[in-house]
């Protein structure tokens, strides 16, 4: 799933009036119980961290056919919400990944991560 700059702003709360004030987000609360780590097992998702790589696997769990559904959706902005609440104010290397890696467990899903380019090209 690729998202803009902006609306990443949007998703976390960021808001700046001008270059000079400072910057801020507001943090929705996780409804669960508080962990301290990013792995979550979900209805709709499953995340698994990967700390020797660097990356956060978050792994869509489709019940039928590989396709968003509202309840995908609302487990996809569970996480986020997750992630801020563990991770804001903190400097990268405090981090303990470095990539979100966006997968799907149905068979004979492939995606590219919405590089259009890529794989126009890759059919060409």
């Amino acid at each position: 799933m690729a998202i803009s700059l902006r609306k990443m702003r949007e998703l976390v709360g960021y808001s700046r009036v001008s270059p000079d004030e400072p910057r801020h987000a507001t943090v929705t609360p996780f409804r669960g119980r508080r962990v301290r780590t990013p792995e979550l097992e979900l209805e709709h998702l499953s995340v698994t961290l990967d700390a020797s790589l660097g990356v956060l696997f978050a792994r869509m769990k489709h019940t039928q056919r590989a396709c968003y559904t509202q309840a995908l959706m609302q487990d996809m902005r569970t996480l986020q919400n997750h992630l801020v609440e563990l991770y804001a104010g903190l400097g990268a290397e405090e981090i303990p990944f470095r990539y979100l890696a966006w997968c799907s467990d149905a068979p004979r899903a492939w995606s590219l991560g919405g590089d259009l380019c890529t794989f126009t090209n890759m059919i060409r």
